[in-house]
């Protein structure tokens, strides 16, 4: 039986994820079809990360992105943390949005202000609204954004702060429709 982690890597290489458009359908019954791979999408996050190798950390993203797990978190913490304009920034945050782990909180909020030159539409704090919207701890976090900033940022802090931390006191007291 073949290493996991070498199938795994073989998926992700032929054809490189990277360079093609990728059909998540078939991606997931490649990946699902291997038994105990989700340690090496873990491992690859890793060891991409600290190579700086974001063409190969991107293609454990996606494998991520259909297996995703609480303990990829501080893998997906540490490559943020590099605000390396090179790295799949915006799809780390949306995997980290998926998970919705408070421990991402403290980076979340670092990106939250980060204002790269390269990222004239602001996407990098708009994703980092979306993903601390997930987070119960950030709402005062994100209703100083909705207040100040970034148009788009505070548009998208106001939209989170609406739909997740809203009150359900607006319902009529016996109850939808009475």
């Amino acid at each position: 039986m073949p290493d996991p982690c070498d199938a795994l890597q073989q998926i992700l290489d032929h054809p490189p994820l990277a360079d093609a458009g990728i059909d998540h359908d078939v991606l997931r019954e490649r990946l699902d079809a291997i038994s105990g791979i989700d340690v090496c999408i873990l491992e690859g996050l890793r060891r991409a990360g600290v190579e700086g190798d974001w063409r190969n950390y991107e293609a454990y993203l996606w494998a991520a992105f259909l297996r995703p797990r609480p303990d990829m978190t501080p893998v997906l913490i540490e490559a943020l943390r590099r605000r390396d304009e090179r790295a799949p920034n915006e799809d780390i945050l949306d995997l980290l949005t998926i998970l919705e782990d408070a421990e991402a909180f403290d980076v979340l909020k670092q990106t939250l202000a980060w204002d790269p030159e390269w990222d004239e539409a602001h996407a990098i704090g708009v994703k980092a609204v979306y993903a601390l919207g997930g987070i119960p701890q950030a709402e005062p976090v994100l209703r100083e954004a909705a207040a100040s900033g970034r148009l788009e940022v505070r548009e998208a802090a106001k939209a989170v702060l609406e739909h997740r931390f809203s009150s359900t006191t607006s319902q009529t007291p016996n109850g939808p429709g009475s």
